[in-house]
């Protein structure tokens, strides 16, 4: 998994305050950006299966070049690496040896919100993040 970042707003090293804490999914901004008709289609059941899931993921960059994301509907973890550009906008993060690198587009980068886009396949997706409690 890569990702590319864009850093606006906020103060100080976008290094430092991307490795300064785990990151938790912020559940109802990504139930707003979900499509309304997915959501209407998707049986309750398997709504709140997946957002039971979504809740216990968490998103750890470490200051080595590392990055771990555990928790997820499925409780898998996934491991890879990441690097932030000098100009602290873009973050690209890698899955595993030799995976995919992907790129995403830092919106906010600050100590209580982390918000990035990607393109995925021709989708723009976006990941809202808050300190992990």
């Amino acid at each position: 998994m890569l990702v590319a970042f864009t850093a606006c707003g906020g103060s100080g090293d976008p290094k430092a305050t991307l490795t300064s804490t785990p990151w938790a999914l912020d559940i109802d901004a990504a139930m707003k950006d979900m499509p309304k008709e997915q959501l209407e289609k998707m049986p309750k059941a398997m709504l709140e299966k997946i957002t039971e899931g979504l809740k216990k993921t968490r998103f750890n960059f470490k200051k080595d070049g590392t990055m771990e994301m555990t928790g997820g509907p499925m409780g898998k973890s996934l491991t890879g690496s990441w690097k932030l550009s000098d100009d602290g906008k873009t973050l690209t993060m890698t899955q595993g040896e030799g995976g995919e690198a992907i790129q995403n587009k830092i919106v906010e980068l600050s100590s209580k919100k982390l918000v990035f886009e990607a393109d995925n396949n021709g989708k723009k997706t976006k990941a809202v993040l808050v300190p992990a409690k």
